[in-house]
Parts: structure tokens; C-alpha cells; sequence
């Protein structure tokens, strides 16, 4: 099964391209970030390039019919990593040293570490 292109669109506004293929825009611009589709700014607006859009479908269909029993996931997608907060680093360390320092006043107390 070939990706339906309607040759009458070449470019589309990022949120009207949001809209009509059902992306969300922080989806479209990881999408984007990872090179799987183009885009293009002009003046104050991003508009996505529906080519490189298609070719993007028509790569997934490809890896999905040689190997049809595994779900295909966008490489950007599947790569995005949670941000962590610049805090939660020294939240962690400050915990693990209140918790050594729990362990070691209950061993001093001959009470069990639980």
C-alpha cells in the first residue's frame, strides 16, 4: 500500500499540519530535531515540508512490512529521554547521605536497619 500524496500540497503550516495528520506539536518538532522530516520557517511561521513527511511514512512501512510482528516506533521518539530537573541531582545525593546516616545511628543503637 502506497502513502496517499496530493501533489496540490507541498508545504503546510506546522499547526494546520498538526491538525490534519493528528501530531502534536512537541511531537512534530522532536520529529523534526531528529531529521525524519524537514521544515522551513518563513517570516514568523514553520511550515513543514509534506515530502519529507511522506518519505517518512513510506520509511516506516517499509521497516514495518520486513518485520510485520514488532510495533515501528519514530527513532526520535523512541530515543527521547525525560528531562531531569538540575535540582534532582543534589536531591539525590542529599538523600543518600540522610539515609547512610540513618543506617549508621540505628547500628549504634543495636536496632535493626529496618
Amino acid at each position: 500500500m502506497a502513502v496517499f500524496r496530493d501533489p496540490n500540497i507541498t508545504v503546510r503550516p506546522l499547526r494546520a499540519f498538526c491538525r490534519a495528520e493528528g501530531y502534536g506539536p512537541s511531537t512534530v518538532y522532536a520529529l523534526i530535531a531528529a531529521g525524519e522530516i524537514e521544515s522551513v520557517r518563513v517570516g514568523g511561521r514553520r511550515y513543514v515540508i509534506m515530502s519529507s513527511y511522506w518519505d517518512m511514512l513510506d520509511r516506516a512501512l517499509a521497516a514495518e512490512k520486513a518485520q510485520p510482528r514488532h510495533c515501528i516506533r519514530v527513532a526520535a521518539l523512541a530515543a527521547k529521554k525525560p528531562a531531569q530537573h538540575p535540582a534532582d541531582s543534589g536531591i539525590d545525593a542529599e538523600l543518600a547521605s540522610l539515609q547512610a546516616r540513618d543506617r549508621a545511628a540505628s547500628r549504634s543503637n543495636n536496632e535493626p536497619p529496618f
